[in-house]
């Protein structure tokens, strides 16, 4: 059973095209798994799916009385609301089958005949979707998706408008998981998940009855969950399916680009045959020399033969060569690279003094009317040290971070740096400027030109989305420009909140490689369980108030 259909699907804002002619299937219990590199369109396309947005081209085809559940990578939901009551509309579907399985039940006795037999099809087909939705098992189910998201600690009591973004982003997708719609569209699900959360989510979404459709940068995500990937690709812009999960996409990815380079340099060659045909060595000069009988009237009229063959010949050959170059293959497009450095004095390498060095000694941290976060953590870097700090969500890893970067101040205890501290947090920082140059040189000192090569340097903007507007940037693409300003600033030390959300494998793996040869030190919290596989550094744990070191 197809459940979702988009049909040649187009979005643009202004003058700026996301994309166009996108095509995509959705059947009944696939999970496809949605990537591609910041901007190329993934959040656009889950909102076109889910009704959230209109196309300007193109029709979405949803299966009739299914339904669709949405988790936007950022949840705007009434401020004025308790977790109790946002958790009860979600479940408003369950009430209404509920009760209108209570009203047929209590039509059928008075009943008889054919309105009889009528009636009681129609309940067993209602008691079917309740019992399919979870109906009879609904107050075990949400207990459990609620202490796995670690919603439950929270209180039903709060309002939304008390909790962080990940807090009302993980109630959103417990809500969702709740409610049991027939299709999900989850955007970057994994983002505000600790790894035991994480884990639960896997198998919760590998065994899901419905159709799933989900965008991640989440590798192990993708390689556990995935029955296909689906990716945005350039050159012309197009959705391509892999069927598999992310190590498979990974092999026949490469498969196809090994094919596409193969044929693009035969016929490389192919096209340098053809276009020698045309050089005037290989046209035929005999008519040149002089007739060796004398007989001039003869070999003017052999002369104006041999000229009308060899226009022939040179006409057929263009005529080749451009009905070849209408077909051939595009050029392969080149590994996507961009140059990454930090260091002290800006975007120039230089080695971080070895005097420098961010301590804490005794920190203690409360928020307001809640037990202590931070009951006793002492930590010491200094340049070369790498630590990633891992822990449950509410932990208090964030506000360590903060603690150490100058943003809050602690209740006990002291923190100490000598040296300039760099930090770029979990959630998105204002940007100033219209444009995105605007945004890079806000602050900064040096000519435009130079600042505006040194963006374009970088790699993470082609030179023609310097001056794109702002607010036309994807999360992911705002993302990659607090990346760029903070490989602008000065630091000694470097910290990292969740610095994987949003952001591509192919980056996240040359941030990882840029980090190796900073030469201050770098603490980064993460969830993300590739990078923590693939850690080059010590893994330090905080859980109730204290850090616990591997």
């Amino acid at each position: 059973m197809l459940f979702l259909k988009g049909d040649h699907l187009g979005k643009s804002f202004g003058a700026h095209t996301v994309f166009s002619d996108v095509s995509l299937l959705l059947p009944a219990g696939e999970k496809i798994g949605l990537i591609g590199d910041n901007g190329t369109g993934k959040s656009t396309l889950l909102k076109i799916l889910a009704g959230f947005l209109p196309p300007d081209g193109g029709t979405v085809f949803r299966q009739p009385s299914s339904s669709v559940g949405y988790l936007p990578q950022t949840l705007e939901i009434e401020g004025s609301l308790t977790i109790q009551e946002y958790l009860e509309q979600a479940q408003d579907t369950l009430y209404a089958l509920a009760k209108k399985l209570e009203d047929l039940a209590g039509d059928m006795a008075h009943l008889q005949g054919q309105a009889l037999q009528e009636a009681v099809a129609t309940y067993a087909a209602l008691h079917d979707q309740f019992e399919q939705r979870g109906g009879y098992s609904q107050s075990y189910q949400m207990a459990q998706i609620l202490q796995a998201l670690q919603v439950s600690a929270l209180g039903r009591a709060r309002l939304l408008s008390s909790l962080s973004g990940g807090e009302r982003t993980r109630i959103g997708l417990a809500a969702l998981l709740i409610s049991r719609p027939d299709v999900l569209l989850l955007d970057e699900p994994t983002n505000h998940l600790d790894q035991e959360a994480a884990v639960w989510l896997e198998h919760r979404i590998a065994s899901y009855p419905g159709a799933v459709l989900f965008v991640s940068h989440d590798r192990v995500f993708l390689e556990r969950v995935a029955t296909s990937i689906v990716a945005f690709e350039d050159e012309p812009p197009h959705l391509q399916l892999y069927p598999g999960n992310y190590t498979a996409y990974q092999r026949q990815r490469r498969q196809c680009l090994r094919q596409w380079e193969d044929r693009y340099r035969r016929e490389n060659l192919e096209e340098q045959r053809l276009a020698a045909r045309l050089r005037p060595s290989a046209v035929n000069r005999a008519h040149n020399r002089l007739p060796r009988d004398h007989d001039v009237a003869k070999y003017a009229g052999k002369r104006e033969w041999v000229q009308q063959a060899t226009a022939q010949r040179l006409h057929a050959a263009e005529r080749t060569l451009q009905q070849f170059q209408s077909r051939r293959a595009e050029k392969p497009p080149q590994p996507w690279t961009f140059a990454m450095h930090f260091s002290l004095d800006g975007p120039e390498i230089s080695p971080v003094p070895e005097e420098h060095y961010l301590s804490a000694e005794h920190i203690v941290f409360a928020y307001a009317e809640h037990k202590p976060l931070l009951r006793d953590v002492s930590l010491h870097l200094q340049p070369g040290d790498r630590m990633f700090l891992t822990g449950e969500n509410g932990s208090g890893k964030s506000t360590l971070l903060k603690i150490l970067a100058g943003q809050l101040s602690p209740q006990g205890g002291e923190v100490r740096r000598r040296g300039p501290v760099a930090y770029w947090g979990q959630e998105l920082a204002p940007l100033c400027g219209a444009t995105v140059i605007d945004a890079y040189r806000y602050g900064r000192i040096g000519h435009p030109d130079d600042l505006r090569e040194q963006l374009a340097a970088t790699g993470l903007f082609s030179r023609a989305q310097l001056d794109r507007p702002i607010d036309s940037l994807s999360e992911g693409q705002q993302r990659r420009l607090e990346l760029a300003r903070l490989l602008a600033a000065p630091a000694a030390c470097l910290l990292l909140d969740e610095p994987t959300n949003h952001l591509p494998p192919d980056l996240l793996d040359q941030l990882a490689e840029a980090l190796q040869y900073f030469s201050g030190a770098v603490m980064v919290v993460t969830h993300d369980r590739w990078w923590l596989q693939h850690a080059y550094g010590s893994v330090t744990e905080l859980t109730e108030g204290e850090l616990l070191r591997s």
